[in-house]
C-alpha cells in the first residue's frame, strides 16, 4: 500500500514499520530493563565494593533489618520510576498511534 500511495522512505519507516514493531520493541525493552537492573544488583551483591548490591549484602550479613528493607524499597522505587516514568508513557504513545 505504501508503494501505491507513493510514501517516501521516511514515511514508510515512521508510518508502517515502527507502529508494526512498536509493541514488540516495548515488550523487549521492558524485559531487558527488569532483567538488567536485577543483574546489576546481583553483580554488585557478588563482587562489588560499593553500590546497592554491596549495601544490600552488608546489611544482610550484619543483620541490619531496617537497612535491608530500605535497600529493597530503594531498588523497587528505581524499578517503579523506570516503569512508570519511561516505559509506561512509551507504551501509551505507541498504542495511541
Amino acid at each position: 500500500m505504501s508503494r501505491v500511495y507513493q510514501f517516501s522512505k521516511r514515511q514508510i519507516i515512521t508510518e508502517v514499520f515502527l507502529p508494526g514493531i512498536g509493541s514488540y520493541l516495548i515488550a523487549g525493552l521492558t524485559l531487558a530493563v527488569g532483567i538488567g537492573i536485577r543483574a546489576v544488583i546481583l553483580a554488585e551483591l557478588l563482587g562489588a565494593f560499593e553500590g546497592i548490591g554491596y549495601s544490600f549484602n552488608r546489611a544482610w550479613t550484619y543483620l541490619k533489618t531496617p537497612e535491608l528493607f530500605a535497600w529493597i524499597v530503594a531498588s523497587l522505587m528505581i524499578m517503579i520510576v523506570i516503569e512508570f516514568g519511561v516505559l509506561y508513557p512509551l507504551q501509551k504513545w505507541n498504542y495511541k498511534q
